[in-house]
């Protein structure tokens, strides 16, 4: 047990963002002008391929800084053997998932939110409705889930309070 005084720390600060972002396509989408402004449409193959691969990526690839911060644990002199132990376990399971073998969370499925504030339009100009988004969206998380690596999963609309 650790005799280090406790101390809160903000679980998310926000800081410089150093991911490295890659572009999946550039096809599916476009810059339009609708009532004298610029709007980017995008089609709904567009929101299919996102979820498709941002569920395999969420599922099996961990971020390059987040691995390092658990590696440094197994260097950290104040870090109990547990610490230890439970990191490098985490480690090898993520080694595991860059591997495309199972994914990183094997036993609680991941959870992929989506969350639309804004007016969406569709290319026929009729406004999209939040169930039509979510029903590309799990049409890409079906066809993850039918891997059977991955565990099914659903978008639902959530209640706004």
């Amino acid at each position: 047990m650790s005799n280090k005084p406790f101390f809160y720390q903000d679980p998310f600060p926000l800081k410089k963002d150093d991911t490295e972002y890659y572009l999946l396509t550039s096809e599916h989408v476009s810059v339009a002008e609708f009532e004298g402004q610029e709007i980017l449409k995008v089609a709904p193959e567009a929101l299919t391929l996102l979820a498709r691969q941002a569920f395999h990526d969420a599922s099996f690839m961990l971020r390059p800084a987040h691995q390092q911060q658990v590696a440094d644990i197994l260097r950290d002199p104040q870090a109990s053997e547990n610490d230890k132990y439970v990191a490098l376990q985490f480690l090898r399971n993520s080694d595991i998932a860059a591997k495309g073998v199972l994914p990183t969370c094997q036993d609680t499925g991941t959870n992929l939110p989506a969350q639309i504030d804004l007016p969406v339009l569709t290319c026929r100009r009729r406004s999209i409705s939040t169930a039509s988004m979510a029903m590309n969206i799990n049409s890409s998380v079906s066809l993850k889930a039918a891997d059977r690596r991955i565990k099914p999963t659903s978008i639902r609309r959530q209640k706004r309070f």
